[in-house]
C-alpha cells in the first residue's frame, strides 16, 4: 500500500474522531459514502479533491494538513494582543503560569 495514503487516512481517522464522529456520519455531512470514508482510512484509495474538500469542511482543518500533515504557524498577533490587554497583575499571574507550565514539560537537567 501507498504510505502517503496510509498518511492521510490516519490524519482523517485521527480528526473524525476528534470530532467524534463516525464513519458514517462523516460521509454524510460531506455527501460521500461510509465506504469512500473507510476506504481513505485504510489507506486504500485516494481521495478525489471535492471529497477532500467537503471532508476538511467537516472537520475543520485544511487540505494541507490532511495531505501533508503540515499545520498552519501560530498567529502570535491574536495572542500578543491579548496579553497586551491584561492588567499588571493578570500579566504577573499570566507569567506565573507560562513559568509553571515550562517547568511540568522541559525535562530535568542533571
Amino acid at each position: 500500500m501507498d504510505t502517503k495514503l496510509l498518511e492521510i487516512g490516519h490524519r482523517l481517522c485521527t480528526q473524525r474522531k476528534k470530532k467524534g464522529l463516525t464513519q458514517d456520519a462523516l460521509a454524510e455531512k460531506a455527501n460521500v459514502s461510509a465506504q469512500t470514508i473507510s476506504h481513505a482510512e485504510l489507506g486504500k484509495k485516494a481521495m478525489r479533491a471535492d471529497t477532500i474538500i467537503g471532508v476538511c469542511g467537516v472537520l475543520e482543518i485544511s487540505a494541507d494538513y490532511l495531505l501533508f500533515g503540515n499545520t498552519p504557524p501560530i498567529d502570535f498577533s491574536a495572542l500578543n494582543s491579548k496579553i497586551s490587554q491584561l492588567s499588571p497583575e493578570q500579566h504577573r499571574c499570566l507569567e506565573d503560569i507560562i513559568n509553571s507550565f515550562l517547568t511540568a514539560v522541559t525535562p530535568n537537567e542533571k
